[in-house]
């Protein structure tokens, strides 16, 4: 039970006695005080990802993809703010690293403005919602907790040189995310391909093959097969999801299993064809697959070009990456990284 009125509610109800709760405290230690002050919103909610678990498991560590501070109570202090002068920084990325670098250096004492060249917040952590919803509490916190501060926020403002030198930074943050590769395929342009993961519409058709074997790629292969279509996951890699730890990997395995998802490890893709996918399955031969359509996930890759050209152009501006722009991390990396960060700048 990670919702608290949901909690309430099974009390209330009569449906347990107690309710004790494990993972929600690892994501927010202070939830009994906020629950008590009135202030439930401001609840930082578990997502049910299980790293805590997973690190456990591997590291002898429990930490928290949300909450960075959580097994890091010595390395990760953050700075608090005095009254001395505090510096500039200029956070470049509305996705989930520069909204916990900006929430993090605001409250830290520093004078903060996010560039965000898209009209919303939230990068890709909005189509991580549409195929996690238990991503969605956590986006919604974040915004909120971004509203609440004194962060400056500029919505549909590239951040070239020329715009984030007007705004004297002493530290640029470039959290632009990673870059979505897509390796060329023979046939990757008949009318039933799609390039890329598109999660605001479901393809045409109900047989679907989705190629990829990345951490989204398996989930939306979970949302298709939920809408009813007959899916199949072509996965190059030798194993799906190498993102997850073995705790989640084994709830998706399972997941994938029960809904029917045919999946294909260590497979080698040859084309796109007008029937569907030409493939090598692991230690077989060539085959079709029949499919209506056939979606391309891709790999995210990290893609420093932004950083590179800002501290190029701003000589003597200290420009750091984190994120996705410095390698894929999914949320744990964005939200570790933004702490490492901001725990490693002078308090102000």
């Amino acid at each position: 039970l990670h919702d608290p009125a949901l909690a309430e509610q099974v009390l209330a109800d009569g449906r347990a006695d107690f309710v004790a709760m494990g993972r929600p405290l690892l994501a927010d230690p202070e939830l009994p005080r906020k629950l008590a002050a009135g202030t439930a919103e401001r609840v930082r909610r578990c997502i049910s990802c299980e790293n805590c678990i997973d690190t456990l498991e591997e590291r002898l560590s429990t930490e928290c993809a949300v909450n960075p501070l959580t097994g890091h109570d010595l390395d990760r202090r953050l700075p608090l703010p005095t009254a001395t002068a505090s510096r500039r920084v200029v956070v470049v990325g509305g996705g989930p690293a520069g909204l916990e670098v900006a929430r993090l250096t605001a409250g830290a004492g520093h004078d903060v403005v996010l560039l965000e060249a898209a009209q919303r917040l939230g990068g890709a952590l909005v189509e991580a919602v549409a195929v996690h919803p238990e991503n969605g509490p956590y986006l919604d916190w974040l915004l909120a907790e971004v509203a609440r501060s004194p962060v400056e926020v500029r919505l549909g403002t590239r951040a070239d040189a020329a715009t984030v030198r007007e705004l004297a930074p002493d530290l640029v943050v470039v959290a632009t995310g990673g870059r979505v590769v897509v390796p060329a395929l023979p046939g990757d342009d008949l009318p039933h391909a799609r390039r890329g993961l598109d999660t605001s519409s479901l393809p045409e058709g109900r047989r679907v093959v989705v190629v990829g074997g990345r951490m989204a790629a398996v989930e939306w292969c979970e949302v298709l097969a939920r809408a009813g279509r007959l899916v199949a996951l072509l996965c190059p890699g030798a194993e799906i999801a190498p993102e997850f730890g073995p705790k989640r990997r084994t709830e998706h395995m399972d997941r994938l299993d029960r809904l029917g998802v045919t999946v294909h490890a260590g497979c080698a893709v040859e084309a796109v064809t007008p029937d569907g996918v030409r493939f090598v399955p692991a230690h077989g031969r060539s085959r079709e697959l029949v499919a209506d359509a056939v979606v391309l996930a891709g790999e995210v890759v990290a893609d420093l070009s932004l950083r590179d050209g800002l501290a190029e152009a701003l000589p003597g501006v200290e420009v750091r990456a984190v994120g996705d722009a410095s390698g894929l991390g999914l949320i744990r990396g964005a939200t570790a990284e933004a702490a490492e960060l901001v725990c490693s700048l002078p308090a102000p």
